[in-house]
């Protein structure tokens, strides 16, 4: 006797290629809601970032100082501050760099280069000079904030033992010096 099935039910033998179909739709629309979702995300984050510029100064760039079309310093600071952006990460902290951003309000990270990493390392006093020249010397005027000490040098076989012993010295050399101390009262 043969077996019916209700309309919306199909029988076994033809389950097969019907479930391949259904995967197939189900993936589909996994899909194009994963889609969606990203794109809601995408707006979301561009969202937030917009808003961190405008009200809270969050968006930073990279000063490198490689090329040969460089913009002069205070031109690129007053295109920061037309473009509200707050924060700003020197990769060589050249005196004229530093006083460039003197009263500009944006805040700056000042980066022991690679090649300073091993005197810096080896020596206190080179340490102390260093905190010194590049940051007693434009601090407060200039809106020093942060000092990091290489760049990707623990991928560096030739820099990466140099690291650690170049941030305490750095450490203990901004432990003596006023900018230090106000840091830490804020």
């Amino acid at each position: 006797m043969a077996r019916k099935y209700h309309p919306n039910v199909c029988p076994p033998e033809e389950l097969g290629s019907i479930q391949q179909d259904c995967n197939k739709v189900a993936v589909r629309n996994a899909l194009i809601r994963d889609n969606n979702l990203a794109e809601e995300e995408e707006v979301v984050i561009y969202l937030v970032l917009i808003y961190q510029a405008h009200f809270f100064n969050k968006i930073g760039v990279n000063n490198g100082m490689v090329g040969d079309n460089l913009l002069p310093q205070k031109e690129a600071v007053a295109l920061m501050q037309n473009n509200n952006i707050g924060k700003l990460r020197i990769f060589d902290a050249q005196p004229d760099t530093l006083k460039a951003y003197t009263n500009s309000g944006i805040e700056i990270i000042v980066r022991v280069t690679n090649d300073e990493l091993q005197n810096i390392s080896s020596s206190q006093e080179v340490a102390d000079k260093w905190v010194k020249d590049k940051i007693q010397a434009y601090y407060p005027a200039t809106n020093i904030k942060y000092i990091s000490v290489g760049d990707q040098a623990l991928e560096k076989p030739e820099y990466g033992t140099y690291v650690l012993p170049a941030l305490n010295n750095i450490q203990v050399a901004c432990l003596t010096t006023p900018h230090c101390t106000q840091s830490l009262m804020k």
